[in-house]
């Protein structure tokens, strides 16, 4: 006789009410600060790190027969929300042309644009839909995502040396039994990351991935993964793809094998928080829609 196993849950509501949370500076942490809304019960954020030439405007909004359209912009980026008849969707675009290629200590300026569910510490809704959930307890933890990936070269490049793009759909873990607790980034990469080139070399982009790695191996720890290390090829400039990956046994083996101070025991790990977007380097225009963004976690 089977064990009946519990339903699959799904962690996130789909797309609603969008809060712009304001730039914060890295050296200062800070609680989110929302300026603006793009409806009265926002669960969902907007994020805009290190952003160029002035923060992302409140939502204006049109209309394109049936649908509502709002839109928030700024000199490098634009975010447009579409609500209409079984359609709902979030657009995200940067345009280099005023990132500046390069930091104040010299190296490649980057520049980032995501949506999340709002924090579990802000007030008013969210679009998580449970507590933490515990890695003891998943047997899969399944991302479906329909995204739409355009990259291109900005209309006025400057030169930069390092011209590249991240698409990508995050995972935030916690590890509250660990002393100080533990924050695990994983990264997962959607479409291929081009440069160092010169701006129009688009197509010798590594079309077949590369190992995932930490690019922080001490708190909080982050590591990149790649969509072909998951059994799906990159997606193509143009296309639009429905993507359903389980993300769970990835997520399981890096935690197992990371850095030496992270700790390594799956069962003291939790489920917390999850984002999308993108980053861009140097002289590039990046355009990402997704039609919905959902993560389903399957019991043991």
């Amino acid at each position: 006789m089977q064990c009946a196993q519990a339903a699959p849950r799904s962690l996130l509501t789909p797309f609603g009410d969008f809060a712009i949370r304001a730039p914060n500076l890295p050296t200062r942490p800070e609680p989110p600060n929302y300026y603006a809304t793009s409806g009265p019960d926002p669960g969902w954020q907007i994020a805009q790190w290190d952003i160029p030439a002035g923060r992302l405007s409140p939502f204006r909004t049109s209309r394109e027969g049936a649908r509502e359209v709002l839109t928030a912009t700024s000199p490098e980026a634009t975010v447009r929300l579409v609500r209409g008849p079984g359609s709902e969707s979030i657009t995200l675009v940067q345009d280099g042309a005023v990132l500046p290629c390069l930091t104040a200590k010299g190296e490649p300026r980057e520049s980032d644009l995501f949506f999340s569910p709002k924090d579990r510490s802000s007030p008013g809704p969210k679009a998580l839909t449970s507590d933490p959930v515990p890695l003891a307890g998943v047997r899969s933890l399944v991302l479906a995502t329909t995204v739409t990936f355009r990259i291109g070269a900005t209309s006025r490049p400057k030169g930069c040396r390092v011209n590249q793009n991240m698409t990508l759909a995050s995972v935030v873990l916690n590890d509250r039994i660990a002393r100080p607790p533990q924050t695990f980034f994983y990264q997962l990469a959607l479409a291929p990351s081009c440069g160092p080139d010169s701006v129009p070399r688009w197509q010798p982009c590594d079309s077949g991935g590369q190992a995932a790695w930490f690019y922080s191996t001490r708190r909080p720890f982050g590591a990149d993964d790649y969509l072909p290390n998951l059994g799906e090829r990159y997606l193509k400039n143009g296309e639009r793809r429905a993507l359903t990956v389980d993300v769970f046994p990835r997520i399981m083996r890096l935690i197992e094998s990371g850095p030496k101070p992270m700790d390594h025991d799956p069962r003291h790990w939790e489920v917390d928080n999850f984002y999308a977007g993108q980053a861009i380097w140097g002289d590039v225009r990046l355009s990402t829609t997704w039609e919905r963004f959902q993560i389903v976690a399957h019991s043991k």
